[in-house]
């Protein structure tokens, strides 16, 4: 079961109707899991951060594919942290299955014949069976360790849910230029460790100290601070993620966005692009020689290096 803390989300609520979706399915009843998933993929989309707490039935039914069943569920949750219909599927012996079905390829199908023929119901158990050879499939031992080797990971939506209403304080800083999330929450993958904010000002040291005082409060805590770079964490469920807030002037903006957001092999492919042109590329901008042709925008640099604009999902390693 997932525990919830009060206010919640509507990212953090369809997180519960998910579980109630996957039991449902594990049951057979397919209409009723079709219908907490749409709710719950609906939730996400019109509600995502926004506090669905103080949200009238009336008002929760007008979110599309959420009917009076699905809005009673909600409204439970937003007050007990789980529902009547997860508390029934329970009852009725099924257990959490979503460490499986958080496994590539595992679907409710699958989970359910692992519960119910080998008594699985976590990774760490099937991650056995295959070792020792209970479970023969060597395709599925991979991708378990590969699961495994995420553990330390979170639902990248889970951490949006905390992080996005504290970069908005920090972009309505007077002195705050721009302000943009990085890193494998910017590239949208599924599962994230923690989380890079770039953001610019003017570069002096009241701007930084003013930005330091401010993360403290907008934080809690600021662990290591410098001119580039502040560290402080969130509080998301049970553990920290950390925040890495990334300082950079206006004039270097783009290029700071390209090179934080990655992934390592786009970046690695860009550099070589831009070797092969004479150009320079870092998080500090862009030069051919020892002049400086720009950095202020990512657009710029795809232009300077006859590259079509990548979107960040696709920024996986040689697109082109």
């Amino acid at each position: 079961m997932v525990a919830l803390k009060h206010p919640v989300t509507g990212i953090e609520v369809a997180r519960v109707l998910i579980e109630v979706s996957q039991g449902y399915a594990i049951l057979d009843d397919k209409r009723r899991a079709t219908a907490f998933e749409n709710a719950a993929d609906s939730l996400k989309g019109w509600a995502g951060t926004k506090d669905v707490a103080g949200m009238s039935m009336s008002e929760l039914q007008k979110i599309p594919l959420v009917g009076k069943g699905t809005a009673q569920s909600i409204k439970e949750i937003t007050t007990t942290g789980t529902c009547e219909r997860l508390k029934q599927i329970r009852a009725k012996g099924v257990p959490s299955l979503a460490e499986l079905l958080r496994i590539e390829g595992v679907g409710p199908a699958t989970a359910k014949s692992l519960w119910l023929n080998f008594n699985i119901t976590r990774i760490e158990e099937l991650m056995e069976a295959l070792e020792n050879g209970s479970i023969d499939s060597p395709g599925l031992l991979n991708r378990v360790k590969r699961a495994l080797a995420n553990a330390d990971r979170i639902p990248r939506e889970a951490l949006e849910a905390v992080l996005f209403p504290l970069v908005e304080q920090l972009r309505s800083l007077s002195f705050v230029d721009q302000v943009m999330v990085c890193g494998s929450i910017r590239r949208k993958r599924e599962m994230v460790k923690d989380a890079d904010v770039v953001v610019a000002i003017q570069p002096t040291s009241e701007n930084v100290e003013a930005l330091t005082g401010a993360c403290e409060k907008i934080f809690g805590e600021i662990k290591s601070g410098g001119e580039r770079k502040l560290q402080a964490s969130v509080r998301v469920g049970d553990g920290d993620r950390n925040v890495d807030v990334l300082i950079t002037e206006p004039s270097s903006f783009g290029a700071a966005v390209n090179h934080f957001t990655g992934s390592k092999e786009h970046n690695i492919y860009l550099r070589t692009v831009a070797k092969d042109q004479g150009v320079k590329i870092n998080e500090y901008g862009y030069w051919r020689g020892e002049e400086r042709i720009g950095g202020e925008t990512e657009e710029e640099l795809f232009e300077i290096l006859s590259l079509p604009y990548l979107e960040p999902e696709f920024r996986k390693g040689p697109p082109y």
